[in-house]
């Protein structure tokens, strides 16, 4: 048995839309990242290991065979602030590589993602691209139902090695995250 650490990072990007003839003053739209994702620690119980962990944008963690964890992960969460009843259009990329130190890699597909209501990993938005959208929402006066939830699947391959993977490390790869404000 071993086990693996994977925080993964999100990459923010924005883009603001005005309807034609209207003066963009006094809006003030940004995006400001609260969380980001993790699979916690994952137990494998065989060698080599195989198997897909899900997370759900709502955090929990659906494990295959041969891995066990807690069921607890932590959806990466974005803060989304703007003008109430602004409309909001949320673009993703479809994956994201997580790196251990020594080059070996775990890939992250799909990547998911929810507006507002954090869901479970069948429900959320499967991520196709940064420039298709695949979930609309309208800005709340509440802050907490602003918010952009990531998750998505974790593809341990058989010769995966034990230790910390994240997307910083050399060779991996971060899910960027565009929101177009309308």
């Amino acid at each position: 048995m071993f086990r693996f650490n994977n925080p993964v990072k999100i990459t923010l990007g924005a883009s603001f839309g005005l309807a034609f003839g209207v003066v963009g003053v006094g809006f003030c739209q940004s995006l400001s990242l609260i969380d980001d994702m993790h699979f916690g620690m994952t137990d494998v119980a065989s060698n080599p290991p195989g198997g897909t962990l899900q997370l759900g944008t709502n955090g929990t963690i659906t494990y295959g065979s041969n891995l066990s964890g807690n069921g607890n992960g932590i959806a990466g969460k974005v803060q989304l602030t703007g003008t109430t009843g602004q409309g909001i259009e949320l673009r993703c990329s479809s994956s994201a590589t997580l790196a251990h130190s020594n080059a070996s890699t775990i890939g992250l597909n799909p990547v998911k993602v929810s507006f507002a209501t954090p869901q479970t990993y069948a429900t959320a938005s499967n991520c196709i691209g940064t420039s298709i959208t695949v979930a609309t929402g309208t800005l709340s006066a509440t802050a907490s139902d602003n918010i952009a939830y990531l998750a998505g699947q974790l593809d341990i391959a058989g010769s995966t090695v034990h230790g910390s993977y994240n997307t910083t490390n050399m060779g991996g790869v971060p899910i960027t995250l565009t929101v177009i404000f309308n």
